[in-house]
């Protein structure tokens, strides 16, 4: 559920305009926060790696550079 959510926040995200293409929100982070203090370690760096990995096959940027960002 809360890999969901933070794919969901990250989507959000994505959509906002910024002034600059290297400042992000980081509202996804948010829910790895929340993943830290309810689950552990861990499962917040599951959770952080299956947001990142899913949201690049979203955005079609799995094996690019931008995957970094």
């Amino acid at each position: 559920m809360l890999v969901s959510l933070s794919i969901v926040l990250h989507t959000v995200e994505a959509m906002i305009p910024l002034p600059s293409p290297w400042i992000k929100l980081g509202l996804a982070n948010s829910i790895s926060l929340i993943a830290i203090v309810l689950l552990g370690i861990k499962e917040a760096l599951m959770i952080t790696f299956l947001r990142v990995i899913v949201g690049s096959l979203i955005f079609g940027t799995l094996l690019s550079p931008t995957m970094s960002v």
